[in-house]
């Protein structure tokens, strides 16, 4: 089969959960296909509302391939999966 070109855009985001005890978080999206990994800008002090405006286009190998998204809180020390 042949690789299909997809575009994945990240718009904002509305999170129910918030990771941070202190301050506002820092998110950003991750997703991975294919092997490859992917990685948002991080929305400083976004809180539970960031904005990326971020697009991303990706080979996708066909319609079954799995796509897996995952949105992080951005640390000083190290960072924590929000969902």
């Amino acid at each position: 089969m042949s690789a299909h070109d997809w575009s994945i855009q990240f718009i904002k985001g509305r999170l129910t959960r918030d990771v941070e005890i202190v301050g506002k978080q820092d998110p950003y999206m991750i997703f991975r296909t294919n092997g490859r990994e992917y990685k948002s800008k991080t929305h400083d002090s976004a809180g539970k509302f960031p904005v990326w405006n971020q697009l991303f286009d990706v080979k996708i190998a066909d319609v079954d391939t799995e796509v897996d998204f995952e949105c992080w809180d951005a640390g000083a020390k190290s960072d924590t999966m929000i969902g």
